[in-house]
Parts: structure tokens; sequence; C-alpha cells
């Protein structure tokens, strides 16, 4: 196999004579090669390699993009083309694609234009709030600890298959709740416990698709458009379980709006004394994001495995990672799963896998309560 920066954007790897342990290993290496192998100041930075097992055994796929070209949405429909595009060379017929949306350069300047407006300008008092000046970092086990690449490490736990699917039909149940606010609040809870302070501030990130732009379609544009902002919750406001909820739950609905104006406050704005007030206030030490759909893209023809999480990858394990605790939930093989990946250079596993139980605790404990009082 040749190295990965010397290939082309497609390839084809004849693996036929290779006993089938042998095949599954090279493969495994190869996804995190192709992973690892982007730059963004050359091409390519998408990459596709065709895999041959052999007569009568399936024919893999191997599909990777830099974090910039694809995100979990682009995922979707770029498997849905791939599959349409096969079908219809296959039948004879030309490719054909379906229309085209918003570009991602007009996005970049309808965002722009929105950064200057009066109606974003007015919200700066909100994110300039005491509160959020107040919040206190987390309580590392070792606080000088650097979070290089070569010290992350992933803590998971989850639901089983009938408290999943239990979890769901509750959920779908309760007008505008949904699954996400369910796990943040689980998060929180278990935060909150072990800091001991009812404040916390955690990065939301949203998939940025569905901005409040009549002129702006989103819903097919290839790339990562995923918008965050520091949402800040204060779990002294109530011990009412159901009040909670409701208080998160109407954060996440604003997930969306918020986090266009954020970053276009922090990135874009011409004002740069508001945009360095805003960088100067602190920092989440916690990144949330519950992955709608499952982490493996629905394509009818195929069994898909994967997508590989690339935000993990880097070239250099000296690189400096640049998230204290980044907590991910997603459907997997039907079951809500949520992993957390920490640095052990700042955090002892038994400290970060703790968290990761009590958050599903806490799940359990929102199941329960949903089941008993319903909306």
């Amino acid at each position: 196999i040749p190295p990965v920066d010397a290939t082309p954007a497609t390839w084809q790897i004849d693996l036929s004579g290779l006993p089938e342990a042998e095949q599954v290993a090279v493969m495994r290496g190869l996804v995190f090669d192709l992973a690892v192998g982007f730059d963004l100041a050359h091409e390519p930075l998408l990459r596709l390699a065709l895999c041959d097992l052999g007569p009568g055994k399936p024919t893999p796929l191997l599909v990777a993009g830099h974090s910039l070209v694809v995100d979990m949405q682009s995922w979707q429909f770029l498997m849905d083309d791939i599959q349409g595009v096969y079908r219809q060379l296959s039948q004879g017929q030309a490719a054909q694609l379906p229309p085209k949306t918003t570009s991602y350069i007009q996005w970049a300047e309808r965002l722009r234009d929105y950064s200057r407006s009066p109606e974003l300008l007015a919200e700066v008092p909100y994110w300039l709030s005491e509160q959020r000046q107040q919040v206190q970092p987390l309580p590392k086990d070792f606080p000088a600890g650097e979070g290089t690449g070569a010290s992350l490490r992933m803590a998971l736990d989850m639901l089983s298959l009938d408290e999943t699917a239990a979890l769901l039909q509750t959920v779908a149940k309760v007008e505008g709740l949904q699954v996400d606010s369910v796990l943040l609040t689980a998060v929180a809870q278990a935060i909150t416990e072990w800091t001991r302070e009812h404040m916390l501030l955690v990065t939301v990130e949203g998939h940025g698709r569905n901005p409040d732009f009549d002129d702006i379609d989103l819903s097919r544009t290839l790339g990562t458009l995923a918008m965050d902002y520091p949402l800040l919750l204060d779990m002294a406001t109530t011990t009412d379980l159901g009040e909670t909820l409701n208080i998160v739950k109407a954060e996440l609905k604003q997930l969306g709006k918020r986090g266009i104006n954020y970053s276009a406050l922090t990135a874009l704005n011409s004002d740069r004394a508001v945009a360095d007030q805003l960088r100067a206030l602190p920092k989440p030490d916690v990144f949330f994001n519950y992955l709608a759909t499952s982490v493996a893209p629905e394509v009818a023809e195929y069994r898909v495995s994967g997508p590989y999480n690339g935000r993990l990858y880097t070239n250099d394990e000296t690189t400096l990672h640049p998230l204290t605790l980044l907590v991910t939930g997603y459907l997997a093989d039907g079951q809500l799963q949520c992993s957390w990946h920490f640095s052990i250079n700042q955090f002892l596993p038994d400290t970060v896998d703790q968290l990761a139980t009590r958050t599903m605790v806490h799940v359990r404990e929102i199941l329960a309560y949903l089941q008993a009082h319903g909306n």
C-alpha cells in the first residue's frame, strides 16, 4: 500500500491474497491513515479507497474526509449520492445529482452581512452577563497537565436495548422534548454533583443547517456548518426535575440561533472591542454534542460501518487537544451511548468513569420521572 500522502483522491487496493484476519487489520489501519493524512494546504481533502477482498466477498469502500469537508449531516447525503450515482451508472444511465443548495461561500457572505446588523449587536449584553464571568473551571486531578493527542482516553456508558427503546418511546410522547435535553440534563447533574458548583458552562454544538434566513438552504451543502456556543446552566434554579428538564429544553431550542449569533459576534463582528470582551470570558471545560442520527448513515443498499470520529485524529501526538471533556451522545446498535473523551494528563480514568456512570444513572431517573409524570 503506498503512503497516503502520495496517493490520489481515489485508489484501489487488492487484499485478495491475504487471510481474512489480516484483511481486517489492514483496513483498520488504512482507515486511520486516511483520516489523519489531510492537509488543508494540499489536495485532496476527500479520499475513497476501494478494497478487493476476493471472489464472493463484499467490496468495502473506505471514505474519509477532512473535518471541514464532511460533518455528520454531510455523511448522510454524501452516502446517498454515492449510492445513487452507483445505481445510475450500473444501469447504464448518466450520473445525475439532486439540485444544488446554498454554497459554502454564499453562506459565508450571508453570515458576514448578518454580523453587522443591529439585531445581532443587541445581543451583546446577554453574552457579557456577570454570571458567565463567575463560572469556575473544572477541578482536574492534575491541574498542570496538558491534554496532548497521545494522552486521550475514553470512558463509555450506555443504556440497555430495552431502556433505550423505553426512553425513545417516552420522550416522543412529551411535547417538545428530545433525547438531547434528557442527556444534557443528566450530564449537568453528574458534573455539578462532582464539582459541588451549581453553575455549569458547557459548549453545545448544533449542525447549523437550519438558519433563520429565508434565502438560505443548507440542507444538502457539503461541509462542516456546525455552530456552537457556551451555554450557561444554573442547576440551583429549581430542585424539580421536570422544571430542570424544561430549562435545558428551552436553552437547546435556541441552539441554532444562539450558535449563529455567538459565532458571528466573536469571529465576524467588526467591533473588535466587543469581540475581545467575548473572547476574554471563561471558556467552557465541557463540550457536549448529541448526534440525533445513528453514528452510521442509513444507506439502503449497503451495510455501513463508521464513520470514525476524525475530530480525535492528529498527526502529531504532542499536539495539544483543545477540549477538556468531550461528551458525545449517540445511538449505536439500538442503544443510547455516551462517550467521554479526556486526557490522562489531566484526569484519573476513575474520575471520568464515575461521571459516565452517574450520567446514565440520572438518565434512568429522568426516564422513570417521565414515565410517572408524562407531560
